[in-house]
C-alpha cells in the first residue's frame, strides 16, 4: 500500500531545507570566527568551518544532480522555474 501522505516533505524539500541551514551555519560560523580572539577557539571553529563547507559542497552536489537546485540557470530562467514550482504546488 503505497499512499502519498498529504502535505509530506519529499527528499527535495528535506535536501533543501539542509542546504538553508548549512547556509546560515556557515555564516554563523564565519561571524563566530572574526569575533574570536581565543587562538585555541578560533582553532576549533576554523575546522569545524571547513568540515562545514565540505558537507555544503556535498549537498549542493547532490542537489545539482538530481536536478533540485538549479545552480547554472540565468536568473530569468530560475524565477520562470520557481513560477512553474509555485503553480505546481497550488494546483495540489
Amino acid at each position: 500500500m503505497n499512499q502519498t501522505i498529504p502535505n509530506s516533505l519529499t527528499d527535495r524539500d528535506i535536501v533543501m531545507n539542509m542546504l538553508k541551514d548549512s547556509k546560515f551555519a556557515l555564516n554563523s560560523m564565519s561571524m563566530a570566527l572574526m569575533e574570536t580572539t581565543n587562538s585555541q577557539l578560533r582553532d576549533i571553529i576554523t575546522n569545524d568551518f571547513m568540515a562545514s563547507i565540505n558537507e555544503h559542497y556535498a549537498l549542493s552536489d547532490l542537489a545539482i544532480s538530481k536536478q533540485w537546485y538549479m545552480a547554472y540557470l540565468t536568473p530569468q530562467e530560475q524565477l520562470r522555474n520557481q513560477l512553474l514550482l509555485i503553480n505546481q504546488t497550488n494546483n495540489i
